[in-house]
């Protein structure tokens, strides 16, 4: 019987706790495949300095958890990809906010760089005598 009551007032307090909500979400490329390690930042609108940082998991996904009611900006980023971001995410009564798949772009910055010859022309001053 106690462990019941206890059961019940466990569950009954955990509904009722501000940190009890989530917000998950799966990363992609261009492709269609997941992203490892991609570094997710969830920022409070009003409160930047109370950030927290995930980084997705081998199939894309990430999960926040105990997250307090607000409103929260979602930042992406992966070396060799554009960042992204996902703005004013609200967290009130639903417990669980899923955001769904982010396609991530590839970024230029590593196209080749092609470096051809060119001739110079030296203009040194003629020494005087």
């Amino acid at each position: 019987m106690f462990k019941l009551l206890l059961a019940a007032l466990l569950c009954a307090n955990s509904f009722g706790q501000p940190g009890a909500h989530e917000i998950s979400g799966k990363i992609l490329d261009q492709s269609g495949g997941p992203i490892q390690q991609v570094k997710v930042t969830l920022k409070p609108v009003d409160d930047p300095k109370r950030t927290k940082i995930k980084v997705t998991l081998e199939d894309g996904t990430f999960v926040f958890t105990q997250i307090p009611e607000n409103t929260y900006d979602l930042r992406f980023e992966m070396a060799g990809f554009k960042s992204k971001t996902v703005r004013s995410i609200k967290v009130d009564t639903t417990r669980i906010v899923k955001i769904g798949t982010v396609t991530l772009d590839i970024d230029n910055l590593y196209d080749p760089v092609v470096i051809t010859e060119q001739e110079s022309k030296s203009t040194r001053p003629k020494k005087s005598k």
